[in-house]
């Protein structure tokens, strides 16, 4: 119901956030292993660490904003197949059985 293409973009962020989370620890652990090793270049170092904080911040606000537009357009789909299965439903056999403010109440609760 959400799509193929916002599922795709949804879970690629997620892969590419988690990925850059995982370097971003990587870049710290080299760091410490040099700095046990004698003197490296700490500014370095902390240049990859911000930009590497920043790039995750970005990807994570990102994968956000494709789970938002997962969750419309699954929303959007759900809403367009209930209220054309309500438009078709035959009127002696389900309107005349249904009260019509629980069918609004779980339409718009939808």
């Amino acid at each position: 119901a959400a799509g193929y293409w916002n599922l795709v973009v949804f879970f690629s962020c997620i892969f590419v956030a988690r990925g850059c989370d995982l370097y971003q620890t990587v870049v710290i652990a080299t760091w410490i292993n040099n700095k046990m090793e004698g003197d490296v270049n700490d500014r370095w170092y902390m240049l990859q660490i911000i930009l590497r904080t920043l790039l995750s911040m970005s990807l994570h606000i990102f994968t956000m904003w494709a789970a938002s537009q997962v969750a419309i357009s699954a929303s959007k789909t759900i809403h367009q197949t209930i209220v054309h299965t309500l438009l078709r439903a035959p009127i002696d056999r389900f309107f005349d059985k249904q009260p019509i403010g629980r069918l609004i109440n779980r339409v718009s609760a939808d």
